[in-house]
């Protein structure tokens, strides 16, 4: 099999509404870097949180209950209710809602009406990293790094040569550590090589990421 320069690829090996795993592979033979690559988006994740904000409500929205749009068609699963905002918080979203459209859910029966614009509006999404191993080649340096509400992404961590940090290694979890977090931050996951010039070079990142906020499981 031919590798060609440039060569990148990302698995996602296992996905929870905890935390995923993903396999990052890259070669170059040319010492072409990688400069902020995105590897994981955290909009491409499941288990994904929403929330719909209503005008009116009738019943009881309870956790774990399925809610359908009767406009659109789409269901997902209930959360919570946030009375104080007026809001439903919802995960696992099959399309996207539709402004004003009335609602019902299953178990209850119970109606509300979304608000008539920006009812639906995702929640901020944060990552950590729990774990990583990594095999990288000696003329290669890798940054691992999270994407923040600035548009910037901030280094987490440095990698040369071979190793695992796990639980017991890290002082504790990396969290997702760009500057101004905020309701526009994704969180989501970058990798950015250094690479001696017209080197040929590869690595092998395995990084064990958990879903901080933003993600919720099916029928809490």
């Amino acid at each position: 099999m031919a590798i060609t320069t440039g060569t990148a690829n990302v698995h996602i090996l296992t996905e929870s509404a905890q935390h995923v795993t993903v396999r990052c592979v890259y070669f170059t033979s040319d010492g072409t870097d990688e400069s902020d690559v995105l590897k994981v988006n955290t909009a491409t994740l499941t288990h994904k949180t929403v929330a719909l904000t209503t005008a009116t409500r009738l019943g009881v929205f309870q956790s774990g209950d399925t809610v359908t749009g009767l406009t659109s068609g789409t269901t997902a699963q209930i959360v919570e209710w946030r009375s104080t905002a007026n809001t439903l918080i919802i995960t696992n979203a099959s399309g996207g809602f539709t402004n004003g459209e009335n609602i019902r859910t299953t178990v209850t029966n119970s109606t509300a009406a979304l608000a008539a614009s920006n009812a639906s509006l995702n929640l901020v999404r944060e990552l950590a990293i729990r774990s990583i191993w990594y095999s990288i080649d000696p003329d290669m340096t890798v940054e691992l790094g999270f994407k923040g509400s600035d548009g910037a992404v901030s280094p987490a961590v440095l990698l040369s040569g071979s190793g695992y940090f796990g639980k017991n290694a890290l002082a504790g979890q990396i969290v997702s550590n760009s500057p101004g977090i905020g309701t526009s931050a994704d969180g989501s996951f970058y990798i950015s090589t250094y690479t001696t010039t017209s080197a040929k070079a590869a690595y092998t990142v395995i990084v064990d990421l958990v879903k901080l906020r933003g993600y919720a499981p099916s029928g809490i």
